[in-house]
């Protein structure tokens, strides 16, 4: 990354004019989300050997086809042609970290916690690594119940119950809709005017583009109190399950502590998989300079 802090500017500068620090975010996610924390040997062995890239994880492989045609992934081909303004800016700059750097960025340019990263991934360029469908499950309830759904993907990128919560609180920002996760409605009284490119969706919270713990306080509103308010059944699942409510009530009441949390486990989730050249990372303070 930049030392002068340009890469931080240039994406402040990106989500003020276009209003995407949700997608960017969701973006990174979706990067890290193909992680397999046993290196991916319980998909087919010919491809899988648990060592980089076939980890799956933080690689950049989000930027391939088959993997960005992916039912879960509908609507990032906007991130990416706005990440590639980035990196047109900062052509030094791997694409596994532009991505993440989008991610951190939007966070903390939304009034989240300022979340201490490293730089230097590795950005593969193989494209069929992450084609397999159970890669890119998003968190809709399938056939099995809500909570073991839940525990089922973000397990298998070996998070635990508490990570689980923390990280489902980044839906205090953002929208779904029904064009791309079949879930929401067309428009809310929230998000029919924008801003943005993009108008209508379904979002979680009243100001879907704010980072705080809103998310979690609506959780504990039985039933919910707006019905102009998504809420999935993956999110009544953080509620209802007695482990989840428990982090859930937590982080409605101390928001302090919902930042410290979210900081530590989306810079976990921001090197899922990944390999740093130098090994140990590169240490940039973003705001320097």
């Amino acid at each position: 990354m930049q030392k002068d802090g340009s890469d931080s500017r240039d994406g402040r500068e990106l989500m003020e004019k276009e209003s995407c620090a949700p997608l960017m975010l969701r973006l990174a996610w979706h990067d890290a989300a193909t992680y397999r924390a046993d290196g991916g040997k319980s998909d087919d062995s010919d491809k899988s050997t648990g060592e980089w890239p076939r980890c799956g994880g933080v690689n950049g492989s989000i930027t391939f086809a088959p993997e960005l045609d992916l039912p879960c992934n509908k609507g990032l081909t906007l991130a990416l042609s706005l990440l590639y303004e980035l990196q047109e800016k900062n052509d030094l700059v791997s694409v596994a970290d532009v991505i993440q750097m989008a991610g951190q960025v939007a966070v903390e340019f939304s009034g989240g916690p300022k979340i201490a990263m490293r730089w230097g991934r590795s950005t593969t360029g193989v494209k069929y690594l992450c084609s397999d469908s159970d890669r890119g499950n998003p968190p809709f309830a399938s056939s099995l119940s809500a909570p073991e759904h839940l525990r089922q993907i973000f397990g298998l990128m070996g998070l635990s119950d508490q990570e689980i919560v923390v990280l489902m609180g980044a839906h205090t920002l953002g929208r779904a809709r029904p064009s791309r996760s079949g879930e929401g409605a067309a428009a809310t009284c929230y998000t029919r005017d924008g801003p943005g490119r993009c108008k209508g969706g379904s979002s979680w919270t009243q100001e879907w583009l704010k980072f705080d713990n809103s998310y979690f306080k609506n959780l504990l509103l039985t039933p919910p109190a707006d019905s102009q308010l998504l809420r999935l059944s993956t999110d009544s699942a953080l509620a209802e399950d007695p482990v989840f409510r428990e982090w859930v009530e937590k982080y409605a009441e101390d928001q302090e502590l919902f930042f410290s949390d979210y900081a530590r486990t989306h810079r976990k989730m921001s090197e899922l998989g990944a390999k740093f050249e130098p090994q140990e990372g590169i240490e940039v303070d973003l705001e320097e300079g």
